[in-house]
């Protein structure tokens, strides 16, 4: 079975409809690893293109633990408009800087936490929000087993 990022980066976008014109949404996916609920959530609130192949971004990086109000930072970072590589760093005294590609479809961006020694953590899928309902909402509704007196039944 495919996982939520899989699925939704073999999405088709509707005629006319590029890649890039996911970018200014809400990004979110688990980090891999946190405890269950952990989460990172890229806000992107701005795109300024500042040439034919490259573009600056600004929003707001979320982190959460499930249990609590998530931790949120500004964040500033880069895409090059031809390959969708995409660079990421937190506004903040210790920043973290993030690495990695949007898919072609434009709904899914992977990232890696970037160290200064060149080695990749496990990465974080981050889906599209509105894409991510989208495929949540067209899982079948599973029933629950009901028992009855005259013994348990299982309903499809």
């Amino acid at each position: 079975m495919l996982e939520d990022h899989q699925r939704a980066a073999q999405i088709p976008n509707e005629p006319n409809v590029t890649w890039h014109q996911f970018l200014m949404a809400r990004f979110v996916g688990g980090l891999p690893e946190g405890k269950a609920g952990a989460f990172l959530a890229l806000a992107v609130q701005r795109i300024t293109q500042q040439s034919a192949t490259h573009a600056e971004i600004a929003g707001l990086l979320e982190y959460g633990s499930g249990a609590s109000l998530p931790v949120v930072v500004e964040c500033n970072g880069t895409i090059d408009l031809e390959t969708r590589d995409i660079s990421i760093h937190e506004s903040t005294a210790d920043p973290k800087s993030f690495v990695g590609r949007v898919s072609k479809n434009g709904r899914v961006i992977t990232l890696h936490l970037s160290s200064g020694s060149g080695s990749k953590s496990k990465p974080v899928h981050l889906v599209h929000e509105e894409t991510l309902a989208q495929l949540v909402a067209d899982i079948p509704a599973y029933r629950s087993l009901s028992v009855g007196t005259e013994g348990s039944k299982h309903t499809p």
